[in-house]
């Protein structure tokens, strides 16, 4: 066979195979994505401080069958789980701020075995100066000016040092973002040197929308790096002189679930959580619904 007509044959095999070893891959990463819809509790956190039973049930009736929480409504983490367990739901995840992580991260791993969950969250970080709500009501923007350069070193810090802790309980550590994150701070963007630090990511596509930030366009700069979402639409477009935009019904708002969702099947998302904020529009469990039968079709 002449030498030539070798070598392009031998390339053409090689490169047949990469392409078959790279749709490999991307079957993987697609089906280990999350199919059953997942909640975020602080969505109906007023409702499960009155009645933990009872909520739980009608999420479940909805059609969601897994939760993560956002505390343990004056239970154990034992107590909390046995009720998630009675209305047929499964907790993954568990969401702890940095503070209590950084008091008692022990503990708050304990709690997340308790729950049977997979993932360890810090939901937000811990400043050194308590963040003082201003005249917008804003929570997010507050915290925002009270998180320091140093702070966010401080914090990133005791993530890298507490990732390789929560792995080896048989856990992973993410971090969930706010929009805070996506603000240059001392020279740095937070929720870039967090994922550098070794730490895994919940993205909460609402809040990086807020921020500015592309979701998809993140979740492809970091494949393989970012575990969770956050499901959360937003009404109106940022606006940083007015209100803060306000959360809204999934597929309502100004969200490309769709180009999001393709997205986090093709770069390794594994869970998933629908969360919407106060203020209302409407109660919360109707909202949840037209949620659910918007996800469910993605």
């Amino acid at each position: 066979m002449d030498a030539n007509l070798a070598m392009s044959r031998r390339g053409a095999l090689l490169g047949a195979g990469a392409l078959l070893l790279g749709a490999s891959a991307a079957r993987a990463q697609a089906n280990s994505f999350e199919r059953r819809a997942g909640v975020q509790l602080w969505t109906v956190n007023a409702e499960i401080q009155k009645d933990v039973e009872g909520t739980l049930k009608r999420i479940r009736q909805i059609g969601y069958e897994r939760v993560e929480t956002a505390g343990y409504a004056g239970r154990t983490p034992a107590e909390f789980a046995a009720a998630v367990k009675a209305a047929g739901l499964v907790c993954d995840s568990v969401h702890h701020n940095a503070g209590d992580l950084m008091a008692d991260l022990p503990g708050k791993i304990a709690a997340a075995q308790a729950m049977g969950a997979s993932w360890l969250v810090c939901s937000s970080p811990n400043p050194t100066t308590p963040p003082k709500v201003g005249a917008d009501g804003s929570w997010n923007r507050a915290m925002g000016r009270a998180m320091s350069a140093d702070d966010w070193k401080r914090n990133i810090a005791f993530l890298a040092e507490a990732a390789p802790k929560v792995r080896a309980a048989g856990l992973q550590l993410a971090y969930h973002n706010h929009a805070m994150e996506f603000a240059e701070a001392g020279g740095i963007i937070p929720m870039e040197e967090i994922i550098k630090a070794g730490v895994r990511a919940e993205l909460d596509v609402g809040w990086a929308a807020v921020a500015g930030a592309d979701p998809v366009a993140f979740l492809r700069k970091h494949a393989g790096k970012v575990d969770l979402l956050h499901v959360k639409d937003i009404a109106t477009r940022p606006n940083a002189t007015g209100p803060e935009p306000a959360s809204t019904e999934v597929g309502r708002g100004v969200v490309d679930w769709p180009a999001v969702f393709a997205a986090a099947r093709a770069t390794g998302v594994r869970s998933w959580f629908v969360e919407q904020e106060a203020p209302y529009r409407r109660p919360p469990f109707e909202s949840l619904a037209i949620s659910y039968e918007y996800v469910r079709k993605l």
